[in-house]
């Protein structure tokens, strides 16, 4: 009975290791968008897991973020609109999904995160960014 206990314990724990820490994300998020705002390209992959690193390396994210900002204009300001957290059964990982919406000179945007849990931070694993039509 005891190593029932042992091993409902531990895989309790190892589940929540797993998950993203909603209050982390959300400073990650944040801080980028406020690097963006601020033209802080440096250290710009410390927010992205790994993975999405090596699928699109610094220039090419500084780059797109540059074609971005022609387009949309700089920008001036964001506000948290939502958090969503569940379960995503085919990469066996929780998932965060965070929703800004982000003010520019020339239009307003949805950036879209969606965040895992990555060795023990909170990274940025897929992000959307959309334009909202007011």
């Amino acid at each position: 009975m005891k190593i029932y206990t042992i091993i409902l314990l531990s895989l309790m724990l190892s589940s929540c290791a797993l998950k993203v820490d909603q209050i982390e994300a959300k400073k990650v998020a944040e801080n980028l968008l406020t690097d963006l705002k601020d033209r802080n390209y440096d250290d710009i992959d410390k927010y992205y897991t790994d993975l999405s690193n090596e699928g699109e390396p610094h220039d090419q994210k500084v780059k797109r973020y540059e074609q971005l900002k022609e387009v949309t204009g700089a920008i001036k300001s964001f506000e948290f609109m939502s958090a969503n957290e569940e379960y995503n059964s085919d990469t066996g990982l929780n998932q965060l999904t965070l929703k800004y919406k982000v003010f520019c000179e020339k239009v307003t945007l949805m950036h879209t995160f969606l965040f895992i849990n990555d060795e023990g931070d909170s990274k940025i694993f897929f992000q959307n960014i959309e334009n909202l039509k007011e």
